[in-house]
């Protein structure tokens, strides 16, 4: 790390006075806060450091080096922006993957990162993977509906709050009664088989981040095999997003 050096530093926004021949130093692996009022200058002091503004006079310092004629690429520091952004246009595979692939990483490198992303994120990927089940589980009710098959379809539809937990929210009457609600239902008792195996994953603690990792890439390959439209789209996704 390196410290950080403003000397004299000012800044217009045409008549507006924002910087105000502002002197300070950071040194290496300080924290530092800057308070103030909105509109005092806090976030283009920032930015001023970062490059992404330019100043009108003064002199901006990292390690000794004078930067402030130096584009924000060239100055080898983060900014982590108030509301953070994501490109609209990429997957979430590809906002993760973005600045590795701008640092010219290798693909392995690349992937196996992005993977190891998705287990940090174990309530964003179950909740969308319950809400794949929940879609899953109104279309197979619809076609029971349809069917005219009355007595099942009661059944499933009084059982709907269980397809929408995991099994760890279930009671034991609930978890013996599932599997028979699901007997003749392969897609669903598919679903709720890899949702199990899915949660599995962050309770190994003796596991490896590389064996979870390879178990994840397993568990994708299944649902990829399982026939199933709903689960492929769902492994290709987390895929991109892994």
């Amino acid at each position: 790390m390196s410290d950080i050096v403003l000397r004299d530093v000012e800044k217009y926004f045409g008549d507006n006075y924002i910087i105000r021949k502002l002197n300070l130093e950071i040194r290496a692996r300080e924290f530092v806060v800057l308070l103030g009022p909105s509109g005092c200058g806090k976030t283009t002091t920032l930015r001023a450091i970062a490059g992404l503004e330019d100043i009108d006079s003064g002199d901006i310092l990292i390690d000794g080096k004078a930067v402030q004629n130096l584009k924000a690429a060239d100055r080898d520091i983060a900014f982590v922006f108030q509301l953070f952004a994501l490109y609209p246009h990429l997957t979430a595979y590809e906002n993760i993957a973005f600045p590795l692939r701008a640092m010219n990483e290798s693909k392995a490198v690349v992937d196996q990162d992005t993977l190891q992303a998705v287990l940090s994120n174990r309530y964003e990927v179950m909740a969308r993977y319950g809400k794949a089940l929940k879609r899953a589980y109104a279309q197979e009710l619809a076609k029971l509906k349809e069917a005219g098959a009355r007595e099942k379809y009661q059944l499933m539809r009084g059982a709907r709050k269980w397809f929408h937990k995991e099994e760890d929210g279930l009671d034991e009457p609930q978890l013996k009664q599932l599997p028979e609600l699901t007997s003749d239902n392969q897609k669903l008792r598919t679903f709720i088989e890899l949702r199990k195996d899915l949660s599995a994953m962050w309770d190994r603690s003796n596991a490896s981040r590389e064996q979870l990792v390879t178990q994840l890439q397993d568990w994708c390959h299944r649902a990829e095999e399982s026939g199933i439209k709903a689960l492929q789209d769902f492994a290709l996704r987390l895929r991109r997003y892994a």
